[in-house]
């Protein structure tokens, strides 16, 4: 069985304080209602110090929103899996970037 995977990216760009999050965060909870997932960031200009840090940032927050509907059960199968795939250091520099997960 085949599944069909379509990826789209859309950028806003604007003046601070014109409503960019504001606008981002309304139209991802409609398309998170219509089975969407969102991955949202922020690329601020104070932290260009810390490498990755806007991506990783988002996929905090998406893993955040992901693992909010899972029970505990499902969780620690999750868990269990990602540890099975991935080496022990591999685990452990992951956590770090992304404390989601």
């Amino acid at each position: 069985v085949g599944i069909e995977l379509s990826q789209s990216a859309i950028m806003i760009s604007g003046f601070s304080g014109c409503g960019k999050s504001f606008l981002v965060g309304e139209v991802g909870i409609r398309l998170e209602r219509k089975g969407w997932r969102c991955l949202q960031c922020k690329f601020d200009q104070e932290v260009r110090s810390q490498p990755l840090s806007t991506i990783t940032s988002a996929f905090d927050n998406l893993l955040a929103n992901i693992v909010s509907k899972f029970g505990n059960t499902e969780l620690q199968e999750i868990r269990n899996r990602i540890n099975d795939l991935l080496e022990d250091g591999d685990v452990d520099a992951l956590c770090q970037l992304i404390p989601t997960l």
